[in-house]
């Protein structure tokens, strides 16, 4: 997410291949606030909104971040706001403006997407749906940090929100993952090599299965952060 516009364009464009039909028909609810960041562009539906920020590199950032507010106001299907990797956010995005370093809420779509936790238990919630918050413990943490979830958590109404963490693959859950590979025809290792070399950790067995993976790649577990919305 802090590399670059073209991220933001293909999140319209995968996010636009997967719902098309589900976005036609549905009404934009904050178009009022939109001021002349679009020019004179206006849309009928959800369905050209998307397919504007997929087509349009100048403007995908911003159709990124007006379409997580369009999806929290969506009563008429349930919606699912998933954000993987979502401490990284939280940490350096590697990049600097005249010798200072950019922070992650200084990126418009990143900011976006990090106010995902703030929005659980709070009346920017999701109307019909679920706000899940993938949190990988890859990122070392430094002397005497807190850990993240524990941060978190602290901001967040304890009756309003699931927290739970994963460990390591179970022998079926790493066979069923290998099946859904070999029907989008990866290379599959052989199930005891892979076994080995990842020791079931999830993590590590993606990385593995498309080729990435290093031997620093350390992390032992996911933890997701969750909330259902009103309905």
């Amino acid at each position: 997410m802090f590399t670059s516009l073209h991220t933001c364009r293909q999140i319209c464009q995968h996010f636009l291949k997967a719902h098309s039909d589900q976005l036609k028909g549905l009404p934009l609810q904050n178009s009022d606030t939109f001021g002349e960041r679009y020019g004179k562009h206006t849309f009928d539906d959800l369905s050209q909104f998307v397919q504007f920020g997929a087509t349009n590199l100048e403007h995908a950032s911003y159709v990124v971040a007006d379409l997580r507010d369009e999806l929290m106001k969506i009563e008429a299907l349930p919606v699912l706001v998933a954000v993987d990797e979502y401490d990284s956010f939280f940490r350096e995005s590697g990049f600097w403006w005249e010798y200072i370093p950019v922070r992650g809420e200084q990126f418009l779509a990143v900011k976006a997407l990090m106010e995902v936790s703030a929005t659980i238990g709070s009346t920017k919630e999701l109307a019909n749906g679920l706000s899940i918050c993938a949190i990988s413990k890859r990122f070392p943490l430094k002397k005497k940090e807190v850990p993240f979830e524990s941060k978190l958590l602290q901001s967040i109404p304890n009756d309003t929100v699931v927290f739970k963490e994963y460990g390591r693959y179970s022998d079926e859950e790493l066979e069923a993952y290998l099946e859904i590979c070999e029907k989008l025809e990866f290379d599959c290792p052989d199930l005891q090599y892979l076994n080995v070399i990842t020791q079931k950790n999830p993590y590590l067995v993606s990385m593995r299965m498309y080729g990435h993976m290093t031997p620093e790649d350390d992390s032992d577990d996911l933890s997701l952060l969750g909330s259902w919305g009103n309905n």
